[in-house]
């Protein structure tokens, strides 16, 4: 009976792959493999103890030291910590870089103000040049700035 609902819920689980879209899926095909991790993790810590099984999956205690109970559980755990302590140390410090460019560029974009068209560009250009070379505002032309003809009114 037992194994019918697994033979079930693996065919749902397999099926599902077609339809999902791509990070669920990611995150569905990760679940057994966690499952597996922690299956391995607690039978690690059964046969080995906590300490040491956390010695031996953080890579800190090699499989073959002496002072290890049983080697085969012990070699299961250095494997799976040689894959995930490392993919964990990435993905901690690749959301902590993110974060920092994210708030780097969110500074740096509040700081420089936006040009909408080529023509405001210009003319913000235009304004930081004459700021550095200090040179004075010109006055006002036959050309007003914002690039707009003065309205011309017929001769009466």
């Amino acid at each position: 009976m037992a194994g019918n609902k697994l033979r079930q819920f693996w065919d749902r689980y397999w099926s599902m792959r077609h339809v999902v879209p791509l990070p669920l899926l990611i995150l569905a095909d990760l679940v057994p493999f966690v499952i597996l991790g922690i299956a391995i993790l607690f039978l690690g810590a059964h046969f080995l103890g906590w300490s040491q099984a956390f010695d031996v999956f953080t890579l800190n205690t090699s499989p073959k030291d002496s002072s290890i109970k049983n080697q085969a559980v012990a070699w299961m755990l250095w494997a799976l910590g040689w894959g995930m302590v490392p993919a964990f140390i990435g993905a901690v410090t690749g959301e902590a870089v993110g974060a920092l460019v994210g708030r780097r560029e969110a500074a740096e974009a509040a700081k420089k103000p936006s040009a909408a068209t080529v023509r405001e560009a210009a003319k913000l250009a235009a304004e930081e040049i004459r700021k550095k070379r200090g040179l004075p505002t010109p006055p006002p032309g036959p050309h007003i700035p914002d690039g707009s003809l003065p309205s011309q009114e017929p001769d009466q």
